[in-house]
């Protein structure tokens, strides 16, 4: 559902804004199957996951973590409070997005395949464009060397042409000197 854009970085969440492929969330099979209230609670948790440390991933607090509780409630009472929903629609919410395996809980962590898909995509691209560009800016300095080194030569030709030409004028002033005398 999520695009994600170029950064050299796992800073994705420092961006303002959350690029959403349309088609991609209007027709995806698992979540044309879930309740509206599945929809918007996805589409806030996905503003949360994108806006965790680790981008399209977040950890179950210590806080939230009780073995009496089944792990969709312990995830909807961490979430209770950022989300404009109550806690059992959130808990209802979080199980059915998991049994259509749209989002995935695990005893630690909840996540979404998508995002973590596209933010490991962003990251390869990010470490091959800086490749690119450092591979570029190598070339660069070799030509802008090759190239000082031409008109460093080329300056020292003119010199020594020019100190020829003056040693010439010297002679011939020298000459006309003698032949005037």
């Amino acid at each position: 559902f999520i695009a994600m854009s170029n950064r050299k970085s796992n800073r994705r969440k420092d961006q303002p804004y959350i690029p959403i492929y349309v088609m991609d969330w209007q027709t995806d099979e698992k979540l044309a199957y879930c309740s509206a209230k599945a929809h918007g609670i996805l589409l806030n948790i996905l503003f949360i996951l994108h806006k965790s440390d680790t981008y399209g991933k977040v950890s179950l607090i210590e806080t939230f973590k009780n073995k009496d509780d089944d792990i969709c409630l312990q995830f909807a009472k961490q979430f209770a409070r950022r989300l404009p929903f109550d806690l059992l629609e959130i808990s209802e919410g979080l199980t059915e997005l998991k049994a259509m395996d749209v989002i995935q809980i695990t005893p630690t962590t909840l996540s979404q395949r998508r995002m973590i898909k596209d933010a490991e995509i962003s990251l390869k691209r990010a470490a091959s464009g800086a490749k690119g560009g450092a591979s570029k800016k190598q070339a660069n300095n070799q030509a802008n060397d090759k190239q000082n080194a031409k008109i460093e030569y080329d300056i020292e030709n003119e010199i020594d042409n020019n100190n020829s030409d003056l040693s010439n004028f010297f002679n011939l002033t020298k000459q006309e000197d003698k032949n005037k005398v």
